[in-house]
């Protein structure tokens, strides 16, 4: 049956007092997380008027600021939200709120949105136009089949990312309980223990080839390399080797590092984007070691304390001042906690490489079913 949303579904409008606790559960467009991947709490800013828009548990929560980010969450608890934040409710007993929130997840409705949305640098959806989306409405039963199933997945994705999570604190933790502020007098540097030299990969000697390309956009949405093409591929990049650890550059308030398994990529050559700085190891103990290194709190001041540039969005550090970075750990004492990292690495990266299998595997779903 051919239903369109504002024939069962409605934007819910509840208004409340704002609470000293609302910034814990607040919603905006900023901290709504793109290609479907939830949201990240708490946000940057917090509403300040006497009066929020509110929403309840359950309730589906979608940008409509740029709707081709496809930003959405099913919301787990009570909270607040943005006017930029659109709140969706079912509102006919034909139509669950799972389907529907599996419903706006899919492609056609998100391009749907793009299609009808109003502006052009900041593009709007239209509320009025949104509504009017028409879609197969099925039975409850095959409603609750197709929407467990891609839930389903997607509390595995979740599992999967709070136990990374869960790692990278364990891997910090074990690294910086066996830092010392006297193994700097031995100043060894990063350099002094691993490779940091790199080969550049230039894209006119490979134009019809295939990579997987390790850039900046591709860490910060899902940690995963894309395949690309060459010709579409704008400038030279460098070739990540084997147990290589990559180091971003840019910005380094963000912790961008990278350190890719060596057995998941194949096929294609694996190259990054010329903002990382490739250090590399000769085996998973050694890339285990560089990426406890790199990503520790003393490391991650260090780089700050090294940038240059006047604005945050364009701040740089230099390779050289990676690599003379001096390590507040001896070399003893790095072999002893060598083989518990690379067990911890192994399992963070064997978990990133099934998120991305469920993640396409969902993907595969919505476009199957909508």
């Amino acid at each position: 049956m051919l239903v369109k949303l504002k024939d069962v579904t409605y934007l819910v409008n509840d208004r409340r007092e704002r609470r000293s606790d609302d910034v814990n559960h607040f919603v905006s467009t900023e901290n709504l997380l793109s290609d479907r991947r939830g949201v990240s709490f708490p946000a940057s800013t917090s509403p300040k008027s006497k009066y929020v828009h509110a929403y309840t548990k359950g309730d589906i929560l979608i940008s409509n600021i740029r709707p081709y980010f496809k930003k959405i969450w099913k919301a787990t608890f009570d909270g607040t939200r943005s006017a930029d934040v659109l709140c969706f409710r079912s509102s006919a007993k034909e139509l669950s709120q799972d389907y529907l929130y599996v419903l706006l997840e899919s492609e056609s409705f998100f391009n749907y949105v793009t299609k009808t949305a109003k502006g052009t640098k900041m593009p709007r959806g239209d509320k009025s136009a949104i509504l009017e989306f028409e879609f197969n409405l099925p039975s409850l039963k095959i409603q609750k089949e197709i929407s467990h199933q891609i839930i389903s997945i997607e509390k595995k994705i979740r599992l999967n990312e709070q136990i990374n999570d869960n790692l990278l604190e364990l891997i910090n933790s074990i690294y910086s309980a066996r830092q010392s502020s006297d193994a700097k007098k031995e100043k060894i540097h990063i350099s002094d223990l691993f490779d940091t030299s790199s080969t550049t990969y230039r894209i006119n000697e490979h134009s019809n080839e295939f990579v997987w390309h390790f850039s900046i956009p591709n860490f910060d949405q899902q940690r995963y390399p894309t395949i690309d093409s060459v010709k579409d591929i704008k400038s030279n990049k460098i070739i990540v080797k084997p147990f290589s650890v990559l180091v971003s550059k840019l910005n380094p308030t963000t912790r961008r590092i990278w350190a890719p398994s060596t057995d998941s990529f194949n096929k294609y050559s694996k190259v990054c984007s010329t903002e990382f700085v490739s250090i590399s190891g000769n085996d998973i103990t050694e890339q285990a070691t560089i990426f406890a290194i790199t990503r520790s709190d003393d490391f991650m001041k260090y780089l700050s304390s090294k940038a240059t540039g006047s604005t945050n969005s364009r701040q740089r550090v230099k390779p050289i001042d990676i690599y003379s970075y001096t390590l507040p750990i001896s070399k003893s004492t790095l072999s002893q906690i060598q083989k518990q990292l690379a067990l911890l690495l192994q399992k963070l990266q064997s978990n990133q490489d099934e998120i991305i299998t469920l993640i396409k595997l969902k993907q595969e779903l919505l476009f199957k079913y909508f």
